[in-house]
């Protein structure tokens, strides 16, 4: 029932559902397939709520009874495939499907109701190499109202990751030679027509494409890894009167990382990012820097540091940013308190951090600096 108080939430209503599922699984012999179903019928009875009506006459809502369900199929096309005597093979393909009825809703579960859903999926790997293709298709508004947007999507995504000593057969497996990664994913979002009686103009139907590209080298030493990404990202805009509303963004990102000592290591990143606005016929620059520490100074003593310096500016120079982030941390732990031969173990803690803001706008002569500093510390203790 409804209980409000200063520490305490309100809930205008007592929402109720009771339903049933059932779930089954089989398998070929030796596991080579595999099939997974499920179906979940429910009833959601959402009460009338006083403060919403306020006294008006409106609309009741009546128990909703709607089902929902779900298949995944997998089957191993090339089951550990013996290529050389040290290196195997295998490829699997994968089917999933979902399903929920409009107006599905449980209190036990959050489920994205009125929605289909087609997947499929193949992934495989040949020694250290692997790889993975998907491709899915889904649409709402499976009732097809006419008045409610129906809404469909295609998603198109692929990875791979190669370790260049494999592919090349190094067998000591040299530090120079890193691990490359690839992915890409496209994405197309569209609206099926203007709904009936909403008053939207075409324009207001979503047509966008996405795409993603991203690169990477990764490398790892007994006591250092640096790795460098690249990741190159559009968005087409294809609704009428909104075709030069199109954004591309590329990031290049360079990570370095040392452990000196077993309890000592340090990290260092940069980053920069290049955002193009085609409607604005703009393109803004971003720089990062930070770097970070990390000291077990003895058993039970530990401190951290992290600092990082952004700066952005568009290509007029008309507008520059700026912010800056200092933080330190020391924290004891406490393993020996005892209160009459019962442990009681925590940890105390000192804490300090500084931000830094600035922002100029050039062409309205505006100039906006902040700066923020806190110092925290504290005690905690766990008695069980």
């Amino acid at each position: 029932l409804p209980v409000s108080g200063f520490t305490e939430g309100t809930v205008n209503d007592a929402e109720e559902s009771r339903g049933w599922g059932l779930r089954l699984v089989a398998a070929t012999p030796g596991q080579r397939g595999r099939v997974e179903a499920g179906y979940s019928r429910n009833r959601f009875d959402n009460p009338a709520d006083p403060f919403l009506s306020q006294g008006a006459d409106l609309v009741a809502i009546e128990p909703m009874t709607r089902g929902a369900r779900y298949v995944e199929a997998s089957f191993a096309i090339v089951p550990a495939w013996a290529i050389t005597p040290s290196v195997h093979g295998l490829l699997t393909a994968t089917y999933r499907h979902e399903r929920v009825e409009p107006l599905y809703r449980t209190i036990g579960a959050f489920v994205q109701a009125d929605r289909s859903n087609h997947a499929f999926e193949m992934n495989g790997a040949i020694g250290e190499m692997s790889f993975l293709v998907l491709h899915q298709r889904y649409r709402d508004n499976l009732d097809e109202v006419p008045s409610i947007l129906i809404t469909r999507g295609r998603d198109f995504a692929t990875q791979t990751s190669v370790p260049l000593a494999f592919l090349f057969g190094a067998s000591s497996r040299p530090f120079w030679l890193p691990t490359l990664s690839y992915h890409y994913q496209r994405v197309h979002q569209e609206g099926e027509g203007v709904p009936d009686n909403s008053g939207a103009r075409p324009t207001f139907v979503p047509d966008q494409v996405s795409a993603i590209h991203g690169l990477s080298l990764d490398w790892q030493g007994g006591r250092w890894r640096a790795s460098w990404r690249i990741d190159r990202s559009s968005q087409d805009n294809r609704q009428p009167e909104r075709e030069n509303a199109d954004f591309s963004d590329r990031v290049q990102s360079l990570s370095l990382g040392f452990t000196p000592l077993p309890s000592l290591s340090l990290s260092v990143d940069l980053s920069s990012d290049r955002a193009r606005n085609e409607e604005l016929d703009r393109t803004d620059r971003t720089l990062r820097i930070g770097w970070g520490t990390d000291w077990q100074a003895t058993e039970t003593m530990s401190l951290g540091t992290r600092w990082s310096k952004t700066a952005s500016e568009d290509d007029t120079h008309g507008r520059e940013n700026g912010n800056s982030d200092l933080s330190a941390q020391v924290t004891q732990r406490l393993d020996r308190w005892k209160v009459a031969s019962w442990p009681l173990p925590g940890q105390i803690y000192f804490r300090f951090g500084r931000q830094t803001a600035r922002s100029l706008d050039h062409e309205f002569q505006f100039d906006d600096s902040r700066r923020n500093w806190a110092i925290n510390t504290g005690l905690s203790l766990t008695a069980f």
